[in-house]
């Protein structure tokens, strides 16, 4: 997870490896905009070498068209990688090889030959997650959100522009169940022109589905604002009063997952993930000069047992309301969720 800012609205790619493997499913992008928050993860089952110490090497790759800088010293930047070891469990990927179209459209469309079907062989909780990066051609909007089991998942909502590049990646907990467990994406685009992808050997691009199974004994507590909030802050941080609070009988390994589909009108926006009146610096979000403020974060940390309220602060200059829905066909389609997931 990286917040940059960038000159002159360049383009900006990134990427891992792990254990000398360049993981296509961890690129990502961003364009058009003075500063950026870029999130790529990956899952993947590790079997350990013969002849192995065991550590595992993890590195991060970028590229970029203009000067780019993370100054992790101001409160608005982040540059934080990092990986949570499960027990053993299934790895489910689409890591797309077919040609994909996508025709301008203002409804909502599945995107063909890019699904994937878990089959568990119990109900169990999975982290389900999709990433885009590709180029459009022009200044375009395009918009995304995923399906499970045939139903819309709101919280996964990104509008993506206008932008020369889409840079998407957004995840959520799930449960599986006896019936239907397919994920597939769907997109609306407001491009003249189709766009069609055809070449898969550029590295700095990928499309990409990933599930990964939880252990048995993983709680997941989701948070959602659902009342609508005036974004200007007048330069302060102030609370969105997501009132989530957990007690731990035990020290816990635990993931925060937060989503964001903003309408900012091109202005600033930012957000952070607070535990029991701390911020947590690794946390950051933000953006500018994109239409929504969108994006994904993780916030993987060890807590002592105890008492905690966790809450997201947000920091906005936009006039505009933010106004959440979950109605299937809403043009906007704006959200603010969290989950809290309490692994071991």
């Amino acid at each position: 997870m990286a917040t940059v800012e960038i000159e002159n609205k360049g383009d900006i790619f990134l990427k891992m490896r792990y254990a000398d493997k360049e993981m296509s499913i961890s690129r990502q992008s961003s364009s058009d905009a003075t500063l950026a928050t870029l999130t790529g993860a990956f899952a993947e089952v590790y079997q350990k070498p013969a002849e192995s110490d065991g550590n595992i090497n993890l590195e991060i790759y970028y590229r970029t068209s203009a000067t780019a800088i993370a100054n992790t010293d101001k409160g608005e930047q982040n540059f934080t990688f990092g990986a949570i070891t499960f027990p053993e469990g299934s790895v489910y990927k689409h890591d797309n090889t077919a040609d994909l179209e996508f025709s301008k459209s203002a409804k909502w469309n599945d995107i063909q030959n890019f699904s994937m079907t878990l089959k568990p062989s119990e109900e169990r909780f999975y982290i389900i997650m999709y990433s885009l990066s590709f180029p459009l051609g022009g200044n375009y909007t395009f918009e995304t959100r995923m399906k499970f089991g045939g139903k819309v998942i709101p919280e996964t909502s990104v509008n993506n522009g206008p932008s020369k590049i889409v840079g998407i990646h957004a995840a959520i907990v799930v449960k599986s169940n006896k019936t239907n467990n397919n994920i597939s994406v769907q997109y609306k685009y407001d491009g003249d022109q189709k766009v069609e992808i055809k070449d898969f050997t550029d590295n700095r691009f990928s499309q990409a589905i990933t599930a990964f199974e939880l252990p048995k004994s993983t709680e997941v507590h989701n948070f959602k604002v659902n009342s609508s909030k005036n974004l200007n802050t007048n330069g302060e941080w102030k609370s969105l009063y997501l009132d989530a609070t957990i007690e731990l009988k035990k020290l816990k390994t635990v993931l925060i997952i937060y989503n964001f589909n903003v309408n900012v009108d091109n202005k600033y926006f930012a957000a952070r993930v607070r535990i029991n009146q701390k911020f947590n610096k690794k946390s950051v979000f933000a953006s500018k000069e994109t239409k929504y403020a969108c994006g994904q974060g993780y916030v993987p940390i060890v807590l002592q047992p105890g008492r905690y309220t966790i809450d997201i602060d947000y920091n906005s200059n936009s006039d505009n309301t933010f106004n959440p829905t979950s109605r299937e066909e809403d043009l906007a389609g704006e959200v603010i969720s969290m989950q809290i997931v309490l692994l071991d």
